[in-house]
């Protein structure tokens, strides 16, 4: 009876140091493979590659994880790193494939994310994680300023004849009015004017009025502004969606100009539809001042931060033109009575304002 339950007992120990042995020999291979097999995954596929919304509103994207060469490893997303300034809510269809419901927060043009993944080997027993940058991505967010009614601009009678410049209809005309002289044609008496003169003077139409057919808006971006940039993106992209409807109400084509790292960029709007490309063309560049001198000089309007003002001295420019500045923590100096520091849509109507003055 001793020999039996003796033999039986050196058998179980043996059997349980083979399958010890067994079992450390299968994580010995599957940590070496693990280890010094290639591991770089080739990206992440996201479908849409482009978000085209408007600030605050929702847009679904779907991503799928590419591996290549070790489709025998575990794959999961673990989370999903938007660019600063969108939300985002994660929705994990099963290990390699997740929905992202976006949502930014501000008005602009975002580009690239982050996706975490977890790999591991088919045991499950080692696991590390990487990040893949996703650079091919872009949330476009349109301002609500396009959604809003145009805010009318009153520009002075006396200089726009019988009509308003820009007005929609037939038979439109745009001339300079001026007190009438003996000279000229009584056919040129606007006696519709005249009839609302506080006085018997007499005015007549004596030719084209001088109103801009295209008004350039100078965009100044060179400072750095690290997690607040999105912020300020928002109240500049909002301002120019504002001012460009006001234009276009009364018949101006907006152009807007802005230094790079690459060198000028150029975008124009002719109507609702070219200003809400505009808007989000104008974030393409990376800020930079190749072409600042250039800009400077052709733009009449110039929109930049309170940080851009201390940075590059652009005292002497800003105080000859009409300009918006848009606080972001830098020093907010006096330059005169052409600046309007925003606070509000009535900010763009005084901008305005000093262009037609």
């Amino acid at each position: 009876m001793v020999i039996v339950t003796a033999t039986a007992t050196l058998l179980a120990f043996r059997l349980a140091m083979a399958l010890a042995f067994a079992l450390v020999m299968i994580a010995a291979f599957s940590y070496l493979s693990f280890r010094l097999l290639p591991r770089k995954a080739e990206g992440v596929s996201v479908e849409p590659r482009r978000i085209a919304a408007f600030k605050l509103e929702k847009s679904r994207i779907t991503l799928r994880l590419r591996i290549v060469g070790k489709s025998w490893l575990n794959l999961r997303i673990l989370s999903v790193r938007m660019p600063q300034g969108v939300d985002c809510e994660i929705e994990f269809v099963d290990n390699q494939t997740s929905r992202v419901l976006a949502r930014p927060r501000y008005a602009g043009r975002f580009s690239g994310f982050g996706v975490e993944i977890e790999l591991s080997d088919p045991l499950g027993i080692f696991a590390e994680t990487e990040e893949i940058n996703v650079a091919e991505f872009a949330v476009e967010a349109f301002p609500l300023a396009l959604l809003a009614p145009a805010r009318r601009l009153m520009l002075p009678a006396i200089t726009m004849g019988e009509l308003p410049a820009g007005r929609r209809g037939t038979g439109q005309e745009v001339y300079s009015v001026e007190a009438y002289q003996p000279a000229m044609d009584t056919r040129d008496i606007l006696w519709k004017r005249v009839a609302q003169m506080p006085d018997e003077s007499l005015v007549a139409k004596a030719g084209e009025s001088n109103v801009l057919k295209e008004l350039k808006v100078g965009l100044i971006e060179v400072a750095d502004r690290g997690a607040e940039r999105p912020r300020w993106m928002d109240e500049v992209t909002e301002s120019v969606a504002q001012l460009g409807k006001s234009l276009l109400e009364i018949g101006i084509q907006v152009v807007v100009l802005k230094p790079t790292s690459q060198g000028r960029l150029k975008t124009s709007a002719v109507d609702i539809g070219s200003l809400t490309r505009s808007v989000m063309e104008m974030w393409k560049g990376d800020p930079g001042t190749k072409g600042l001198e250039a800009v400077l000089g052709e733009s009449d309007i110039i929109i930049a931060g309170t940080k851009e003002f201390d940075i590059l001295a652009l005292s002497k420019v800003i105080g000859s033109k009409p300009t918006l500045l848009i606080a972001d923590g830098g020093p907010v100096r006096k330059s005169g009575g052409r600046t309007v520091v925003k606070s509000g849509p009535e900010s763009i109507d005084k901008l305005l304002m000093l262009v037609f003055a």
